[in-house]
């Protein structure tokens, strides 16, 4: 197994991509084939796009798209999933039972091998762990590892093995699981089924019972939790949602929700106004809510006092004057709901929420009653929300709120002066080469200083929150490209006043788009991910106070290739950002655009023979630079005041025969001419002896926060949901899923597999699954392939002069690679081609 894969390279393991070589090099840390096994023609692995003609490739984007959606559909139908989601939650079930059974067992003698081990000692970073298990840092010990085990002969060993006819009785206990525990939500996770609702949606498949089934799933969870807080979830879910049409069943939400978005903007006046941030909430509209929710409750509550001691005859009267009052409080709960979920937790608003027994949901990022962040990923997921709307032609001129009483608590927002502020602050914060940082904004919440019932700590917010790091990525430039560009493409005479800013945005992002196309496989083994390698010293921690220094780079429009990918989630994060390049208001077809036909070529070498793409991550959700900047910021302040105990405790340590870090008044004064020096200092602001251990980790940092608790995603989840949507972009018409497989088949007799294979009269969904199977098994355990990939790089060889190749088996269920004469001139061996690429 290469050491940066989540998975087993072996084909035996798991489903592996159509064309294994093409797909080692894009991904650039691919092994697939043993060196001598096979050859590729190099030039099938980043041709020009003059090479990629676009009748060749539409096929072959309708057959990935198909495929794709057939893996999403497998994951919503799956038998062990009831919730019709394609990513559920995370069920968390408790042992209710044992069941108990006597199994024949008998003693045997084997021989087994007897080994001499040698150790050596090797200097490593060992985790620190407190008393909960939470790693509280890291320190460098010698430690004993196993350098060679060589068997130096055999010996006897009497085991206990299964015989059913044995005469030794072994009691076998397997554990009963029963519901018990809740479900949990993960991060992202309604986000994650808006962007599947979304492909969905473009490829013509709204109406499929399983899309229906997800669609009314997630209306559910909203009807019953309201709208959720973060932006990533409401910009995908409006999306989605819009995506089904303007005449669809669900326009209802499609409103709520693109409104909700257009709310959630940063309105304050501050560095951060005009963008979006992780958080979608408008402070003041729940402010006044708040207000009136407790005001009428009050009311409500001396109408009850004053009735307990009541005769009948005031008890008839004051009746309606009740329920009048009790309606009122009803109406305004239910539009509070549309307007934030958890916005009424106050001191828990950061800790999980547990809105019901069989539910949890991660709570916010940081305690929004006086703390407003904002950044370029949650500002692109909106742009990219919001241009939907306008696609479809339901964004409307107003956000649309619910209204008690058909009052309007406050102003509706105006659409085009969102787009406008969100376009001007766009603008500002870009870089004179075009680029973008993750643009880690954040100022002081004053929404609820004036709130006429709500007492909050710390609110009004005296003073300014920690300063946050603010890196650029490959991922920010794009994200902030896209941004512009999304929104320019919604309001075109919005963006006349920054027309010198979007060409330079667009062209960075272009950049970032051909280094990946291009980028062979160095991509993934030059370009590390966010925070690699960054490591703050702890003198440095200390004399900081905790605050985590970035240093201000300028890169120029040439130098991206100095620039960190991105979070945990990229390159596959690039995709639904890379859509803004493809996107032109003269209709203009995407196949048309060189870049884009480079893209979705890449895109479909890359995809796996079971229709899902995957990436080398840890599986972490990271949709908001913002939420990684405070997750460091709040570690890093966590060592600084655990090393400023440290320091302390060192001070007063007493030394021999002296008192506790006080200085000796006997002690003879030097004599000297300089002033003396107390023979026990004031300590020093770092530790007396600094450990290499104290030093403050980045990236481990960051993942021990995304992995806390149940923040983890299936490998191959995300980016297929990614590229997909990227892909439809250049779909020609509905997508047909007649004879790809769905769900994994029986194995029948004779056979190799339990998976179908896929014909043209096999069922789209079959009657008779494989037993029960959790959704990642029903997604990768079947083959669906791709059949017009074949002619596509028949086509691309073509075009370049090159000999066509043969038609594959016909009993092939996918194309094999499409070997080359070892002979033919021009072709490399694999190990010639996992070698560095050229600049």
């Amino acid at each position: 197994m290469h050491p940066t894969m989540p998975f087993d390279l072996k084909p035996a393991a798991r489903p592996f991509p159509l064309l294994l070589a093409v797909t080692a090099l894009a991904l650039g840390s691919l092994r697939p084939v043993i060196a001598g096994e096979a050859k590729v023609d190099p030039r099938l692995i980043s041709p020009a796009a003059e090479f990629i003609p676009a009748a060749a490739l539409q096929p072959a984007i309708n057959g990935a798209v198909a495929s794709g959606l057939a893996s999403l559909l497998a994951r919503a139908t799956a038998p062990e999933n009831d919730t019709h989601f394609v990513f559920p939650p995370v069920r968390t079930r408790k042992v209710v039972s044992y069941d108990e059974k006597q199994v024949p067992h008998k003693w045997v003698t084997i021989k087994e091998p007897t080994y001499q081990d040698e150790y050596k000692d090797v200097d490593q970073l060992v985790p620190i762990r407190d008393q909960y298990g939470t790693i509280t840092g890291y320190e460098r010990k010698m430690v004993k590892v196993l350098a060679k085990r060589t068997q130096v002969g055999t010996h006897d060993a009497k085991r206990l093995v299964a015989d059913p006819a044995g005469d030794v009785m072994v009691t076998k206990r397997s554990p009963i699981y029963g519901p018990g525990g809740p479900d949990v939500y993960p991060h992202g996770m309604l986000g994650c089924n808006g962007m599947a609702l979304y492909v969905f949606a473009r490829a013509g498949l709204g109406d499929h019972p399983a899309v229906r089934d997800l669609a009314q799933a997630m209306i559910d969870k909203m009807m019953a939790y309201g709208i959720p807080d973060y932006t990533f979830d409401v910009a995908w879910m409006s999306a989605g949602f819009s995506a089904l049409g303007r005449d669809s069943s669900y326009r209802l939400w499609s409103d709520k929700l693109i409104s909700r978005l257009i709310d959630g903007q940063i309105r304050d006046k501050g560095d951060a106004a005009g963008l979006w941030g992780p958080v979608c909430i408008h402070y003041t509209y729940i402010a006044k809510f708040f207000d009136i929710e407790l005001l009428l409750r009050d009311e409500l509550k001396k109408l009850e006092d004053v009735l307990s001691g009541a005769d009948a005859a005031t008890l008839k009267s004051m009746q309606p004057r009740r329920a009048d009052l009790a309606n009122a409080l009803t109406e305004v709960v239910t539009a509070l709901r549309d307007a934030t979920s958890q916005g009424k937790r106050l001191m828990d608003i950061t800790n999980p929420w547990k809105p019901a027994e069989d539910t949890i949901f991660p709570g916010l990022p940081v305690y929004i009653y006086n703390r407003i962040l904002a950044d370029v990923d949650s500002t692109a997921n909106a742009a990219f929300a919001i241009a939907e709307a306008e696609r479809v032609g339901i964004l409307p001129k107003e956000t649309r709120r619910v209204n008690p009483r058909g009052k309007k608590l406050l102003a509706p927002e105006s659409t085009d002066l969102s787009i406008k502020s969100a376009i001007e602050r766009l603008a500002k914060v870009e870089q004179t080469d075009g680029a973008f940082t993750a643009t880690t904004l954040q100022q002081v919440n004053t929404a609820f200083d004036t709130s006429r019932t709500l007492t909050l700590m710390n609110v009004p917010f005296q003073g300014a929150h920690p300063a946050l790091v603010d890196q650029q990525s490959l991922e920010t430039n794009v994200n902030g490209s896209a941004a512009l560009l999304f929104l320019g493409w919604t309001r075109p005479d919005l963006t006349k006043t920054v027309t010198a800013k979007v060409d330079p945005a667009r062209v960075r992002a272009e950049a970032v788009a051909k280094r990946w196309y291009g980028a062979g496989n160095d991509f993934v083994r030059d370009w590390p991910r966010d925070f690699t390698g960054k490591s703050t010293p702890a003198d440095e921690l200390l004399k900081n106070k905790g605050i985590l220094q970035w240093p201000a780079v300028q890169f120029t429009a040439t130098a991206i290739d100095q620039l960190p990918c991105g979070g945990s989630w990229s390159p596959y994060s690039l995709m639904p950002s890379l859509v803004a390049l493809a996107r032109d208001r003269t209709a203009q077809d995407p196949l048309r655009m060189d870049l884009y036909r480079q893209l979705a070529y890449r895109l479909l070498a890359l995809q796996g023979n079971d229709g899902q793409w995957r990436f080398r991550g840890e599986g972490a959700a990271s949709v908001s630079s913002a939420e990684d900047a405070v997750s460091l910021a709040n570690s890093a302040e966590n060592l600084y005041q655990h090393l400023s105990r440290q320091a302390a405790v060192q001070a007063e340590v007493p030394e021999k025969g002296k008192g506790k870090g006080k200085p000796d008044p006997a002690a003879p004064k030097p004599k000297t001419g300089k002033d003396p020096k107390p023979a026990n200092p004031e300590p020093a602001p770092s530790p007396t002896k600094k450990k290499p251990t104290d030093d403050f980790i980045w990236l481990n940092q960051l993942k021990q926060h995304r992995n806390s608790d149940f923040f983890r995603y299936p490998v191959d989840l995300y980016p297929t949901l990614a590229s997909l949507v990227l892909l439809v972009e250049g779909l020609n018409g509905q997508v047909s899923l007649d004879g790809l497989a769905i769900l994994p088949l029986p194995p029948t007799p004779g056979s190799t597999t339990a998976a179908s294979l896929g014909s043209a009269s096999a069922p789209a969904v079959p009657a008779e699954p494989a037993g029960p199977m959790t959704p990642a098994q029903a997604a990768s355990g079947a083959t669906r392939s791709n059949p017009a990939l074949f002619s596509l790089y028949e086509a691309v060889l073509k075009l370049q002069g090159e000999k066509t190749l043969d038609a594959p088996p016909l009993a092939a269920p996918n194309p094999a690679l499409p070997a080359v004469d070892p002979q033919a001139p021009g072709t490399k061996s694999i190990d010639d081609l996992l070698g560095p690429a050229a600049p």
